[in-house]
């Protein structure tokens, strides 16, 4: 398969690394291990508003959102994890 489409290997290589700790040659798997992509990001907000109405009379609200989301590589299954956090004093 990658003789004939020479872009493939390089899919095989990502997906399929070569084992990198000792094993037996006569085993028919071997152990990879090493860091695979993840991404991690976030969108955050905080916003507050203070306000003196009158006198000794003060009025204070804060609102804070958060979007975080995880993406993970797994094989034939890459998955997204979102959240979602909002609060309002």
């Amino acid at each position: 398969m990658a003789a004939a489409v020479p872009d493939y290997k390089t899919y095989l290589d990502y997906v399929f690394p070569l084992p990198n700790q000792t094993y037996n040659p006569a085993a028919s798997v071997g152990l990879f291990i090493g860091a695979f992509p993840r991404s991690f990001g976030e969108n955050h907000a905080d916003a507050r508003w203070d306000a003196l109405l009158a006198g000794n009379s003060n009025l204070s609200v804060s609102y804070s959102r958060s979007r975080q989301t995880e993406d993970t590589f797994r094989l034939l299954d890459p998955y997204r994890r979102t959240g979602k956090q909002e609060r309002v004093n």
